[in-house]
C-alpha cells in the first residue's frame, strides 16, 4: 500500500511542484521503520513520564496554549469573532424575549416526573 501511495505522492508532487506530498508519505514510512516516531508510542511514553493520562493531557494542553499565545489573531479574524459574538448576543436577547415563562417555571416543568 505504501508503494502505491509513494507513486501517487510522486505524481502529485511532479504535477504541482509541491514536494509536501512525497515528504508526507516518507514521514509515514519512517514511522513504520522506527515505531518510536508513532504518535501512539509517543503518547504512551508521555503518560509514563507524566504519571498518567490526565497529567499528560494537562501538560500537553498547557504547551499548546503557550504556543498559540505566541501567535496573535489577525485583525480580520478578531473582527470576525467580535461580529459573531455580537450576533450571538442579539439572538440570545431575541430568544429570551420570546420566552413564555420564566426560567424557574420552565425548570420546574422540565424536572416534573412524567
Amino acid at each position: 500500500m505504501l508503494s502505491e501511495l509513494t507513486e501517487v505522492a510522486a505524481f502529485l508532487s511532479a504535477k504541482t511542484g509541491n514536494q509536501a506530498y512525497t515528504e508526507a508519505v516518507e514521514t509515514q514510512i519512517q514511522k513504520l521503520k522506527n515505531t518510536c516516531l508513532l504518535p501512539s508510542v509517543q503518547l504512551l511514553e508521555r503518560c509514563k513520564t507524566d504519571q498518567g493520562f490526565q497529567n499528560a493531557m494537562l501538560t500537553l494542553s498547557k504547551e499548546q496554549q503557550a504556543e498559540w499565545m505566541t501567535m496573535p489573531l489577525s485583525d480580520s479574524l478578531t473582527n470576525e469573532f467580535k461580529a459573531k459574538a455580537e450576533h450571538s448576543l442579539q439572538e440570545q436577547t431575541e430568544i429570551e424575549a420570546a420566552d413564555k415563562v420564566d426560567f424557574d417555571t420552565f425548570l420546574k416543568e422540565y424536572l416534573k416526573p412524567q
